[in-house]
């Protein structure tokens, strides 16, 4: 199969998300879970805006908030501004699994990290970066057409 970009940035997800899962499974955390808590982590917010921090869709977002509520892990409250806005921040047990996740996770990332060349690794994270920001409104815009 030729290198298609999409193709290896999907394989660098998964190869990544599979190492994350590894290091989370102890505490009973799924990578996605895992960033819907750390999304939530400096401020609470509406389920949109949530959706668009972790980059999945809503519907799969809602139900692992609806989820992640019944554990006890977040809370929905009406929003300060209108209440048709439901806001989702974390609880106190929330907050204390995101603290015991995040050297976890940190320990995920320095491994991923690792697979690529030291000399390279500036770089290649700046390119990464500079996609995801640059690209993330172009794709909105191209599912509004």
């Amino acid at each position: 199969m030729e290198h298609f970009t999409i193709n290896l940035a999907n394989r660098l997800r998964q190869r990544a998300s599979n190492v994350l899962a590894r290091h989370l499974a102890p505490i009973g955390l799924t990578p996605q879970q895992f960033f819907v808590l750390y999304a939530l982590d400096a401020e609470q917010m509406a389920l949109s805006v949530l959706s668009d921090a972790v980059g999945s869709d809503r519907s799969t977002i809602s139900e692992m908030v609806s989820r992640l509520t019944e554990a006890g892990l977040l809370d929905k409250q009406d929003g300060p501004l209108d209440r048709r806005v439901r806001v989702i921040r974390l609880t106190r047990a929330g907050r204390a699994l995101l603290n015991r996740a995040k050297p976890l996770a940190i320990e995920a990332e320095k491994q991923v990290v690792e697979m690529i060349p030291a000399s390279q690794r500036k770089q290649f994270l700046a390119c990464l970066a500079m996609v995801v920001s640059d690209g993330s409104d172009d794709i909105r815009l191209a599912r509004a057409e």
